[in-house]
């Protein structure tokens, strides 16, 4: 079975992915500070003044142990948002805003739309390339931008050969055209 070569283009997946890094940024931002007024103001300040720093500096400076918390209170609380984002998205829209915007959707191999299994299977994915990121970050001794760099390497370095990111291909899935047209291979098919 294979779904009919009618794969977005690789310009829209790339600025579909920034579509959807920009919006998740922005509404994780105003969460941040609606739900936690008080204390993630301080974080984020934080964060943006650790992420140049090295991960051994930040661990080897004691006047930035109290901070390192903070730092991964951050990570952690976007990383969780990032995940919530798809799961909805994906789930309710079948797309990511950003694919939305090209009239795209996301379906199994056969043509199907992807059903709450698939999402789940999607997001766990996601998820292990988050943790591989971070992980990478503090194994290479790198700062936050090498984490983000990791994170969308590993995640779309497929895109440029298979035409699937990492999670795409992992769970069998492909983002196509929405109104395209779905083939099961079916030698009757004209």
């Amino acid at each position: 079975m294979e779904v009919k070569k009618s794969i977005i283009p690789l310009w829209q997946r790339i600025i579909a992915t920034i579509i959807d890094k920009v919006i998740i940024l922005l509404l994780f931002l105003l969460f941040s500070f609606v739900l936690m007024t008080y204390t993630m103001p301080g974080k984020l300040g934080t964060f943006v003044g650790l992420a140049n720093v090295q991960y051994k500096d930040m661990m080897s400076n004691y006047l930035l142990e109290d901070r390192i918390d903070d730092y991964f209170e951050v990570i952690i609380f976007f990383s969780i948002f990032n995940l919530l984002y798809y799961i909805l998205c994906e789930l309710f829209l079948k797309a990511s805003l950003g694919k939305v915007v090209f009239n795209c959707r996301i379906c199994r191999r056969d043509g199907k739309d992807i059903n709450w299994l698939d999402v789940l299977k999607r997001a766990g994915v996601l998820a292990l390339l988050i943790v591989v990121a971070v992980g990478l970050q503090i194994g290479l001794n790198g700062n936050i931008y090498v984490s983000f760099f990791l994170f969308f390497a590993l995640l779309d370095i497929m895109v440029f050969t298979k035409q699937q990111s990492a999670v795409d291909w992992s769970t069998d899935t492909y983002v196509v055209k929405k109104y395209a047209e779905y083939f099961i291979d079916n030698p009757n098919h004209q």
